[in-house]
């Protein structure tokens, strides 16, 4: 079986995968987070492991200038949701860390 490779950047015509050859895939997620709401860049997030709360809000480019102050994150858990409402404004000033949740694949972020 040959399997065509697209042009890498050093401007070959392209590589091709035969017999015994290997192929090693360098990153593969499907695992996503997702922000929305009032933040700079609402999208989905690549999952990378030990995500917390403030780490979503700043790859989604923090809250913007609208956001009342609270987070909520839904997470599904089999068949159910669950819902976390978290006051953002200790959080953000360190005063209360225990409100920076761990995030899970799937996990939902809106700021409001």
């Amino acid at each position: 079986m040959r399997l065509g490779l697209p042009s890498d950047t050093s401007g070959s015509d392209g590589d091709v995968v035969e017999g015994d050859d290997g192929v090693t895939v360098m990153s593969f997620s499907q695992k996503q987070i997702f922000v929305q709401g009032q933040v700079r860049t609402s999208a989905a997030f690549q999952y990378t492991g030990d995500m917390y709360l403030l780490q979503a809000m700043t790859l989604a480019g923090g809250a913007n200038p609208f956001a009342e102050g609270c987070a909520v994150v839904v997470r599904r858990k089999g068949d159910e949701f669950l819902r976390y409402d978290v006051e953002l404004a200790p959080l953000l000033e360190g005063k209360d860390m225990k409100e920076n949740i761990p995030l899970q694949p799937g996990d939902v972020v809106t700021v409001r």
